[in-house]
């Protein structure tokens, strides 16, 4: 997932590239737009397509680990999606 300073994100899931918007919501809160642009790959049965694009807007709040980015839910409570820089 790339994130710009102009609040464009896009990336690769398991299935399918995507694009969408975002904006920083309370300094710790990524909100991602309700609506991505996505290929539209045919998914195997076990894939976590929609799940993942569900996940990205029920989170809400995120932090900078070094190299990776953690999504929360619940008041950051539980730790649920890791990001990790590409080499």
């Amino acid at each position: 997932m790339t994130l710009s300073r102009d609040g464009k994100v896009k990336g690769r899931n398991d299935c399918n590239s995507y694009s969408g918007t975002f904006s920083l919501v309370k300094g710790n809160w990524l909100k991602f737009g309700k609506h991505f642009m996505s290929t539209r790959m045919l998914c195997s049965s076990g894939s976590l397509n929609f799940k993942f694009f569900e996940s990205l807007h029920a989170s809400k709040g995120f932090e900078v680990d070094g190299d990776k980015l953690n999504l929360y839910y619940d008041n950051n409570a539980e730790h649920w999606m890791e990001f990790k820089e590409n080499d």
